[in-house]
């Protein structure tokens, strides 16, 4: 084994005396295993072409996700995972991806959906590196107040072109969702007039959550209820139904918005064709 190994740290569960194979983690930490679990259990190591047990196979996880990530490739209880730190759990995702450890990520594809709503954009990057639909259709809209820094971080060239173009209807929806319908003939009040003093508090609350919060699209009910119960507008009949019409066409403006996906527009496609009223 090359000096620089000799005084190295051992892995106190992977360091089996008939290992045929010595990986060293990129903090230093060996772990003497087999051959033969590590080709029935990943893609990428197959059994004939890894090193002989008097070399050194480095890799670039650190001993903590090989420590897991290993308990994968032998018959033995997999670990519990479901405590697990996101970052660990992030790592130890990835190199399950990487290394195509499939009983591993399958486990982790689980957990890193569950870790939401918390962690969306690192969800979100994972999901759409591998592919997982599901995975990134549901991180996305909770990443819609991600700051764009933050985003390319972790999104990177490969995707962040993709979250923008999805965020971008998201923020153009929420000045369409500051502006109330007009009270019309059906809703004026007893003497024509086209509101009371209950409207302007209840009509300003509910602007005020829609100023800059993208994510306000989201609980567009919620935010609806408050308001109301706040500003006691459920006192006047017609200003409740001016509210219902506003939050119902703020819903139905939603539905029309895009989902994240995998693929960019093609720049070259015929737009002429497209709506232009501002309320599409």
């Amino acid at each position: 084994m090359p000096t620089i190994f000799e005084n190295a740290k051992h892995s106190e569960q992977f360091n089996a005396a008939d290992s045929d194979i010595t990986i060293s983690s990129s903090d230093g930490v060996l772990f003497k295993v087999h051959k033969r679990n590590l080709a029935a259990h990943s893609e990428v190591f197959p059994e004939g072409d890894l090193a002989t047990n008097d070399e050194v196979v480095l890799l670039t996880e650190e001993s903590s996700t090989l420590e897991l990530l290993f308990q994968y490739m032998y018959r033995q209880p997999q670990p519990d995972i479901t405590e697990l730190p996101f970052e660990r759990l992030s790592k130890l995702a990835e190199a399950a991806e990487k290394y195509r450890v499939f009983s591993a990520m399958e486990i982790c594809r689980v957990m890193m959906k569950a870790s939401l709503p918390s962690h969306a954009i690192a969800v979100l990057a994972y999901g759409a590196k591998h592919g997982y639909s599901k995975v990134y259709s549901e991180a996305a809209p909770h990443t819609l107040a991600v700051d764009p820094a933050e985003a390319f971080r972790y999104l990177g060239h490969a995707w962040f072109v993709h979250w923008v173009l999805y965020r971008e209807p998201y923020l153009k929806a929420l000045a369409y969702a500051r502006k109330p319908p007009s009270p019309g003939g059906h809703l004026l009040h007893k003497g024509g007039y086209a509101e009371c003093d209950l409207w302007k508090p209840f009509q300003q609350k509910v602007a005020d959550a829609f100023e800059t919060d993208v994510p306000a699209m989201n609980r567009i009910n919620d935010i609806f209820s408050t308001a109301s119960g706040r500003t006691g507008l459920s006192a006047c009949t017609q200003c409740t139904r001016r509210a219902d019409a506003w939050s119902a066409q703020i819903i139905k403006k939603v539905s029309t918005l895009p989902q994240f996906t995998l693929t960019l527009p093609d720049p070259m496609a015929d737009t002429s064709s497209e709506h232009t009223d501002t309320d599409n």
